[in-house]
């Protein structure tokens, strides 16, 4: 079969951000007004994180081992005729308020324990779900209402070399205990809301090991129950660094991302009407240097440090028009160097 390459020149501008592939979630979500005086759920510029607890692998491993699973990200995809836009919401549900249903890719930072100690790696899968809204009244300063999710139906792609099934169930749809959650609607006052939404998931991981690989041989079926909760990737996040004890930061900030301030697009050679959009992540810093967090070193164009490094470059892709149903989550391993301007460590006023 005949293979079509497609090129499209893309112009990336990478800004820093506390972004929640690599950081540690300090800013809370805010989400546009939709133009009723409430937020379209899920809600936008959004993801959910974990907190305190994790997804575990514990039935089929060997005693005293278990794998921890970290949602490290969330990507929302909306369902919609276009492929893009708000999601599917209409009236009704279990909480007879409004019903929920889009798709979404979940990172997954997974650690072995006992006999698996060292066994490490990111695993990307792709989910379906359907949350319920109960009702609230929209253009009041505080809306509080509970939330559930129906239905969460995420998979690990065919392929994988540790894995040859690994899927997470949760929601009373397929199975599990009811997931009881809440959502607080916050108006700031500028066409903005603070979005704090949380759930605790009753959920069901299930997985079969691959041969060859890690898991070889061992199978089987754990549930548990995991709290998650929203936190924001929109452009008015902060990065915060520690000093590095010479009262300035090491660069790149270790704690922190780089983002591109808009979604990227793919148009050449693809059907009339249809695009890709593409949202770059950068971040898991490595110096090359091995000497520790600060990857400078005096030089460089400006003539102040550079800073060399590795990292890794997530992609998110989706298509539109004709290409609505195509969905990606890459990751690609990149070396950066960058170049600094001198500058005056300790504290100085901004101004």
């Amino acid at each position: 079969m005949a293979r079509t390459c497609l090129t499209s020149t893309l112009a990336l501008v990478l800004v820093l951000a506390a972004n929640p592939a690599f950081s540690q979630f300090l800013d809370a979500c805010i989400a546009p007004d939709n133009g009723t005086g409430t937020v379209t759920m899920p809600p936008e510029g959004c993801r959910y994180r974990q907190t305190q607890s994790v997804f575990i692998l514990a039935d089929g491993l060997p005693a005293g081992t278990i794998v921890e699973m970290t949602l490290v990200d969330w990507v929302t995809f909306c369902r919609s005729p276009a492929g893009t836009g708000p999601c599917s919401v209409v009236n009704g549900g279990l909480l007879g308020g409004q019903v929920e249903t889009f798709d979404a890719t979940m990172v997954l930072k997974l650690r072995g324990t006992g006999d698996l100690n060292g066994f490490e790696r990111t695993a990307i899968l792709d989910a379906t779900a359907q949350t319920s809204s109960a009702p609230r009244t929209p253009g009041d300063p505080v809306q509080a209402f509970d939330t559930t999710f129906d239905s969460l139906v995420a998979s690990l792609a065919p392929g994988d070399p540790d894995f040859a099934q690994l899927q997470i169930l949760a929601g009373a749809d397929e199975g599990q205990p009811l997931t009881f959650g809440h959502t607080n609607l916050k108006d700031l006052g500028d066409g903005t809301f603070i979005v704090d939404r949380f759930a605790q998931l009753n959920y069901q991981v299930t997985f079969t090991g691959a041969p060859g690989g890690a898991l070889e041989g061992l199978s089987g079926t754990t549930s548990s129950v995991s709290r998650i909760e929203s936190r924001s990737v929109r452009p008015q996040d902060r990065c915060e660094a520690p000093d590095d004890g010479g009262g300035t930061v090491a660069l790149p900030p270790s704690t922190c991302g780089y983002r591109s301030d808009n979604d990227l697009l793919i148009v050449n050679s693809l059907p009339g009407g249809s695009t890709i959009l593409l949202e770059p992540l950068l971040g898991d810093f490595v110096c090359n240097n091995r000497g520790g967090d600060d990857c400078g070193q005096p030089g460089g164009n400006l003539g102040g440090r550079r800073e060399s490094y590795d990292a890794t470059l997530r992609l998110y892709l989706q298509g539109t028009g004709s290409l609505s149903t195509f969905r990606r989550a890459l990751r690609v391993p990149v070396s950066v160097v960058t170049d600094s301007a001198p500058r005056t460590s300790g504290w100085q006023p901004w101004g």
